[in-house]
């Protein structure tokens, strides 16, 4: 995840956050509201959601104190609200900690709430203005968000961030061949500052031949009439990786993000759907597509 915009994707809640949505800060909020009403709510399912949320956002708090000691030339606009972030979540776990510890004491355990509260309006209002940055469509270094005009020593590529994408809670998750989890680890670095386009251009390559090679082999196939609508159905996610492989690459002249992510969803859902295709034509043929050793997220971008 890219330390700039981390706080945009984690799903701790913000303006329209589902009430009692216990993955959210305000759905936390709500349920714990609604136990002091005494409202239903037992106090060990109570205590599972307050500690279940702590956890969380101890590590959210870890991962973004790393961020920051790791990018310390983060644009000034964009520095305020990154550490805003940081320190929401300190407090809120902080307020956690407290709620959990005084739920017998009603008085300590509202204060703790109360303190959750505040830090939950910082962190709406941090994530409101990383979002509005977002929202200019400049390019900009993806590591320490320097846009344009300004230069930076930091050699990562400069590309339009889509807000659409770190909105975006999807998860899916499934294993693929070396081919796919080397493109996959490549456009997190590029989307993470840590690396240029080529890099990942050369791994698409590599995909891209291995592309051809099982086109040629499934044509052979079906010129054989070895395969019957297995074959087409092949061809047909053959094509749809080649163009998830263009769409990643037009990046360079577009830079936008979006076609990254795009791009990269082609392929994910290529790779998914040719695992259930493979076995009929690996009977027929003796080839298959790749091995499954790697376990790959289509989010975690």
């Amino acid at each position: 995840m890219n330390p700039l915009f981390s706080a945009i994707r984690e799903a701790y809640g913000g303006d329209e956050a589902v009430v009692e949505n216990l993955n959210t800060f305000p759905g936390v909020i709500a349920y714990s509201r609604r136990w002091l009403a005494d409202g239903g709510v037992d106090d060990r399912d109570l205590k599972a959601a307050l500690e279940a949320l702590r956890e969380r956002v101890e590590g959210a708090a870890q991962a973004e104190a790393e961020n920051l000691e790791s990018n310390p030339d983060i644009e000034d606009e964009l520095r305020e609200p990154v550490e805003s972030c940081y320190e929401c979540y300190q407090t809120v776990a902080q307020a956690l900690e407290r709620m959990l510890g005084n739920l017998e004491d009603l008085d300590l355990f509202k204060t703790g709430l109360s303190l959750m509260e505040e830090a939950t309006e910082i962190l709406v209002g941090a994530r409101r203005q990383i979002i509005l940055w977002m929202q200019k469509g400049d390019p900009v270094c993806m590591r320490c968000g320097a846009g344009p005009e300004v230069e930076c020593s930091c050699g990562a590529a400069r590309l339009i961030p889509d807000l659409e994408f770190y909105l975006d809670e999807t998860n899916l998750r499934a294993e693929l061949g070396t081919e796919h989890v080397k493109i996959f680890e490549a456009y997190l670095e590029v989307l993470s500052g840590q690396t240029q386009l080529e890099r990942l251009f050369a791994r698409l390559k590599q995909l891209e031949s291995v592309i051809a090679d099982h086109a040629f082999t499934t044509r052979e196939a079906q010129d054989q009439e070895e395969l019957g609508e297995a074959g087409d159905a092949v061809m047909r996610q053959l094509e749809l990786t080649q163009k998830g492989i263009l769409r990643m690459r037009s990046v360079e002249d577009s830079l936008h993000c979006s076609d990254l992510h795009q791009g990269w969803k082609m392929i994910f859902e290529s790779a998914v759907n040719m695992q259930s295709l493979v076995p009929a034509l690996a009977e027929q043929t003796g080839v298959g597509f790749g091995d499954t050793d790697d376990v790959v997220s289509f989010s975690d971008g």
